[in-house]
């Protein structure tokens, strides 16, 4: 491993690993410098910052940080601490910054089944807004009359699948089926039936 794999990413693009790779002794120990863009690269709390501080230390391995130089004990209980309180702080903001959004009849994020992105009159994408997607919406008044009928989410995605009709992430990430979860949804999300 080089150190150009771990510079300013958590994951390293020469290889698709985790930066979680290079808490290992073994690694660490193969290193005489480990150098980062910044502390919090290292982890999103104070204690992975401190596992890997204490790995490193014990296998002679120095960590400097891009702009700072070599990182001592103090370096790294204060930026680390520094780290941690921003970022703690950056979640509040972010998510009052969604509540104010979906107060404001929004959305917070996040594209569901039957909607997509709407744009406006010159083609420009409305941010937070959402268009219904028409080809959709006989498949999800579908879904609800089954439900509605008693017919489980298990054979309501049987269905579905047994008709071809593809499932909302047909393309790209997940199997292209439809799925009892895809009906049931996420309570924590209050999504699905």
């Amino acid at each position: 491993m080089t150190l150009s794999q771990i510079v300013g990413s958590q994951v390293q693009p020469a290889t698709g690993r985790s930066i979680k790779g290079c808490f290992h002794p073994s690694v660490i120990g193969s290193s005489t410098c480990v150098l980062i863009e910044h502390i919090d690269r290292l982890g999103r709390d104070s204690e992975l910052v401190w596992a890997f501080y204490k790995t490193a230390t014990h296998a002679d391995t120095e960590i400097h940080q891009l702009g700072r130089g070599k990182l001592g004990m103090m370096d790294v209980g204060v930026l680390s601490t520094f780290a941690a309180l921003f970022l703690e702080e950056l979640g509040k903001k972010t998510r009052r910054g969604l509540e104010g959004k979906v107060a404001g009849g929004k959305s917070g994020g996040g594209l569901y089944y039957g909607y997509r992105v709407a744009t406006g009159s010159y083609g420009e994408t409305l941010t937070g807004e959402f268009a219904i997607v028409d080809e959709q919406t006989a498949i999800i008044r579908r879904i609800f009359q089954e439900y509605a009928n008693g017919k489980s989410p298990q054979k309501i995605a049987e269905g579905l699948n047994h008709d071809g009709i593809p499932a909302p992430r047909g393309r790209g990430a997940g199997s292209g089926h439809w799925k009892q979860n895809t009906i049931n949804g996420n309570r924590a999300r209050a999504i699905g039936s």
